[in-house]
């Protein structure tokens, strides 16, 4: 589904435009036959000024023809002049609510990150965002410490390796950062794969990324790539310092598993067809409660 950020205005406006001129054109000519020329130019000049006016104020709205919304099984995006410019998958959203400094007839849609789309809605796309809000996955979070800072835990040893078999049989696509730019990588140089707008999103709502190409570095899922991912590290919580944040992408794009690895955290979104369960045992995971610090 994809439609205009502005369509219901755009809509309105054109409707307006239709009327008028259904009203003018026909009495244009009507005088024309009757050659009452002067009061034919009138109505003609009235019809050519409501067309600038109608253009103007198309190119007058924010976002005018220009911004674009997108929906599909990922999520949410919103075009630019062309270009995506945010991308809100469907279980990183955090509340949908109704706009009142748009219109009525507005959504203004918030990510975990605090990021904003909004857009003039319908029955139709009320009902589309549902029918996917329903299928996004419980959340499971995990934390280095508790949340006094007394306790420590990690996801390490035998609970880092069942990690990694869980994803690998869950998803396609790893990814983590690269700032050093090392060589470590070449050993699976044969997996690595293009950056697509999925994984740039993740790490764009944690860093400043003026182009994430250039350190994001994302492989296909492979038992070549899980060795190499076992024996970078003994623990999640070791990718950082560099080689850093190691995420997990399902085929269709959705994320399954992200870490912030220097803010120590965790977080694994699984569905309910996917068995995670040895897995959460393995340390102290929440449940649908993200801290706030």
């Amino acid at each position: 589904m994809r439609f205009k950020q502005n369509w219901s205005i755009l809509l309105q406006m054109r409707m307006g435009f239709c009327v008028i001129s259904a009203i003018l054109i026909p009495y244009c000519v009507y005088l024309l036959c009757r050659q009452e020329w002067i009061f034919a130019l009138v109505l003609l000049f009235i019809e050519l000024f409501l067309v600038g006016c109608f253009c103007f104020m198309t190119r007058a709205i924010p976002g005018g023809r220009t911004n674009e919304i997108e929906m599909d099984a990922r999520g949410i995006t919103l075009h630019q002049d062309g270009k995506a410019d945010l991308f809100f998958p469907w279980d990183e959203i955090a509340s949908v609510r109704k706009s009142r400094r748009y219109g009525t007839n507005t959504l203004v849609v918030t990510n975990r990150a605090g990021k904003e789309i909004w857009f003039f809605t319908s029955r139709r796309i009320e009902a589309y965002m549902m029918s996917h809000m329903e299928k996004t996955p419980v959340t499971y979070y995990f934390y280095d410490t508790n949340e006094t800072g007394t306790a420590e835990y990690d996801l390490s040893g035998d609970a880092y390796q069942e990690l990694l078999a869980v994803c690998g049989k869950n998803c396609a696509i790893v990814s983590f950062l690269d700032r050093t730019h090392s060589k470590k990588c070449e050993a699976i140089e044969a997996s690595r794969i293009p950056v697509p707008e999925c994984v740039s999103a993740v790490y764009r709502r944690h860093y400043a990324l003026e182009d994430e190409s250039q350190i994001v570095q994302c492989f296909r899922v492979s038992d070549e790539v899980l060795r190499f991912l076992s024996d970078h590290a003994d623990s999640v919580f070791d990718w950082k310092c560099g080689v850093e944040d190691l995420a997990f992408f399902r085929e269709d794009g959705t994320t399954f598993f992200t870490s912030v690895a220097h803010e120590g955290e965790c977080i694994l979104t699984p569905r309910d067809s996917e068995d995670v369960e040895g897995l959460i045992r393995s340390g102290p995971w929440t449940m649908n409660r993200r801290r706030v610090y």
